[in-house]
């Protein structure tokens, strides 16, 4: 856990601002989502002035964290007003601490590091502010939350335990995955002691697709190729693809987990196609393959287990550099 010292700075700054920011990565997951209504109902409760920023739409299976209409999040691409991030007394980001991450933006936070407070848990950061919750050791960026505002005993509403549980939960698989740790399950089990229901959880979140992200798991997986004696499987999505399932960016979420059920996969990627050109990268893996050291051969990062980046187009090209350095790292795990 991190220290007392780090916990009372960090909201000391919050409380010295009229108002409060609330921002996270592009593509927000369920880590990130819930983080941020977390924080944001945890703050107004308190009396603190505090709004969102998401960078992309809210994906269907997280809309329901967001139900509760006292929360304020706005959206980057719907008409969002820059200015408003550089008029903040305090920033909070979320699960997000390096610059290959935050996108557009990048700017205005960098001029903004003596109001930033950074709370992530992954590996590769950049030392963004003076004010950093960074733990790699915990399961997901809402269990940094939750023992920051339980250090401070802050009441936590219904709706920021429901989103914390989310975070948590989602970022371990549900408790499968390996960052699946004593410290993850006592939290999940004070939040349900809390009157968090587990059920409804999971059937808001998973229960809750589109027939058009199944039809492009098929399709991703339909077009799966197996590598190094089924060690390595690859996953590639264009937009051509994304159109003709009538997908969106959000329904990739999660794709890149599916062929990890096969027995010998070590490492799982998947290359998606932006609208850009752009391609964007998501890496898993198992049994000691360290991937986060392989995307940040190219600007990328993550954790050990869980990693990504973007990488320029074509599809073709990315894929074949992908390759090489996910099969270079494979050899050098049998090197003696």
């Amino acid at each position: 856990m991190l220290s007392p010292d780090l916990f009372r700075a960090a909201m000391q700054l919050i409380d010295r601002a009229d108002e409060v920011l609330v921002v996270s990565h592009r593509r927000p997951d369920g880590d990130a989502i819930g983080s941020t209504v977390a924080v944001l109902a945890t703050l107004e409760g308190r009396g603190n002035r505090a709004w969102g920023l998401l960078l992309d739409p809210v994906p269907m299976r997280y809309r329901s964290l967001i139900a509760n209409g006292r929360i304020e999040i706005e959206i980057w691409s719907q008409g969002f007003d820059p200015g408003r991030i550089d008029r903040a007394g305090a920033i909070v980001l979320l699960d997000a601490s390096s610059w290959e991450q935050l996108d557009v933006v990048r700017e205005p936070l960098s001029r903004a590091a003596d109001r930033l407070v950074v709370v992530d848990h992954h590996e590769t950061h950049d030392g963004l502010s003076p004010v950093e919750l960074i733990d790699p050791t915990a399961a997901a960026t809402g269990l940094i939350i939750y023992e920051w505002f339980k250090f401070l005993k802050l009441d936590f509403p219904p709706v920021a335990r429901e989103a914390i549980f989310a975070a948590l939960a989602t970022d371990t698989g549900w408790f499968r995955f390996s960052n699946t740790d004593a410290r993850a399950l006592r939290a999940a089990a004070e939040l349900v002691q809390m009157g968090v229901e587990v059920h409804r959880c999971y059937e808001a979140i998973y229960w809750s697709e589109s027939p058009a992200r199944l039809a492009l798991m098929a399709k991703a997986l339909a077009g799966m190729t197996l590598h190094l004696d089924g060690r390595l499987a690859v996953m590639q999505i264009d937009q051509a693809c994304l159109s003709e399932c009538q997908a969106g960016q959000s329904d990739t979420e999660d794709l890149i987990n599916e062929p990890m059920r096969i027995a010998s996969v070590a490492v799982s990627a998947l290359l998606v196609e932006e609208p850009t050109g752009r391609i964007r990268v998501s890496l898993r893996s198992k049994r000691g393959v360290n991937v986060a050291t392989v995307a940040e051969m190219w600007g990328g990062g993550g954790h050990a287990r869980a990693a990504g980046g973007h990488l320029p187009g074509p599809l073709e090209a990315a894929y074949q550099q992908v390759l090489r350095l996910l099969s270079e790292a494979l050899a050098c795990q049998e090197c003696p």
